[in-house]
């Protein structure tokens, strides 16, 4: 990773999405970067994002700041989980991305676990004033967050994996998402510091496309992944991904089912940057994130308005629903609650019923069950957006 990306922020609107009936409950970006001046800084990007409500999951509903925060600002930048405070950023963030943890072997893995784990805080650079010792247990930006979200309670830090350099490890986890999913599972859950974490992000650069490396995985593969995250990390946990922002026909977007995965997240964060840059040495000279087309852009779908456009009609398509796993499971769950404890009152409702009337069709409305509530179909969000460490490629 050449270096952290520069903080930005993302102004959003807010749409429902559908997949078959079900909504898409992803987080699309309605528009792409811009500077913040005043946020999180030395790798720390920001995003606003508005959601309808998700029932399954409470924690995903509403209106989102999230930031990235890379371990490896804290090197050279000397950037630390303090500074979220001391800059005010604390108090206006909801969640905030841990980038990265690496992919390897088909499995989660830690990415610095000195920098996550193990380094020691002074008085001046610890999120409470308070100095690391040598022997306790959990040290590095792990507790640093901790002690962060005990300033803010109601603060999600999600563990993100993959990012630019690290998403070729993804094509081996595809092989066997289930393993895939147990070991990111054990890994977010350990015990030293299950209660920093409130999920896991995935950034895979790119299903069943090119980034850094290029993938063959297929286009099911994304979709599998995610699936088997939702699966074992349950309703309970947030599940989010960052995506590609290619709109282009043939592009990125097309290459993996973003809408079949929907289903499986809570968000998702289009990456709706880096459209044109200096890493181009032929050009196009362009703006880095147009939020429209505008006439004479070098290329069509190169802009946020087309990526929006692009996923919400993908979602729109009429498809087979998914396996009950993740909120979908919750669901099935809580209407096999609503019917148990409807039973008894239908039962008694019955026996009344018969006692009081002699009619023919009395006694065929006695006997009829009582319905049970249909079960709730998970709402969705739309809008979104957020960025990631990486080296700029055209065409996210």
């Amino acid at each position: 990773m050449l270096s952290p990306h520069r903080p930005r922020v993302l102004p959003q609107t807010r749409k429902p999405v559908r997949t078959g009936g079900a909504s898409l409950r992803a987080l699309l970006s309605a528009a792409c970067c811009a500077v913040l001046g005043a946020g999180l800084l030395a790798g720390a990007g920001t995003a606003t994002a508005t959601e309808a409500q998700a029932p399954a999951r409470a924690a995903a509903a509403g209106s989102k700041v999230v930031g990235y925060f890379t371990e490896w600002g804290t090197y050279d930048r000397k950037y630390y989980v303090k500074n979220i405070e001391t800059s005010g950023s604390g108090a206006k963030l909801t969640h905030i991305n841990y980038a990265f943890g690496n992919v390897t072997g088909g499995k989660c893995a830690m990415g610095d676990a000195y920098a996550a784990t193990d380094r020691a805080y002074t008085a001046a650079e610890s999120v409470d004033g308070v100095a690391d010792t040598w022997d306790q247990p959990l040290r590095g930006n792990f507790n640093q967050l901790r002690k962060l979200k005990k300033l803010h309670p109601n603060l999600k830090v999600l563990w993100s994996f993959g990012g630019w350099t690290w998403s070729s490890g993804f094509g081996e986890a595809a092989k066997n998402p289930a393993a895939f999913a147990q070991s990111c599972y054990d890994l977010v859950e350990n015990s030293k510091w299950a209660d920093v974490f409130d999920g896991i992000d995935i950034d895979w650069e790119y299903p069943n496309a090119c980034g850094n490396t290029c993938d063959t995985s297929g286009k099911a593969a994304y979709k599998n992944l995610m699936g088997a995250l939702r699966s074992k990390f349950g309703s309970g946990n947030l599940v989010t991904s960052a995506i590609t922002a290619d709109a282009t026909s043939g592009g990125k977007i097309d290459a993996a089912d973003y809408a079949g995965a929907a289903q499986y997240v809570d968000w998702y964060n289009p990456m709706t940057y880096d459209f044109f840059g200096a890493w181009d040495a032929t050009g196009p000279t362009a703006p880095h994130s147009p939020l429209n087309s505008y006439s004479g852009i070098p290329k069509a779908g190169y802009h946020t308005s087309a990526t929006i456009a692009k996923l919400r009609a993908s979602a729109s398509r009429p498809r087979s629903c998914c396996s009950a796993s993740g909120s979908t499971a919750a669901a099935g769950r809580a209407s096999r609650r609503r019917r148990r404890a409807a039973a008894p009152r239908a039962r008694r409702r019955a026996r009344t019923s018969r006692a009081s009337t002699t009619t023919r069709s009395s006694r065929r409305s006695a006997r009829r069950p009582a319905r049970s509530a249909a079960p709730p179909t998970p709402s969705a969000a739309a809008t979104g957006g957020v960025t990631t460490p990486r080296r700029p490629s055209p065409g996210r």
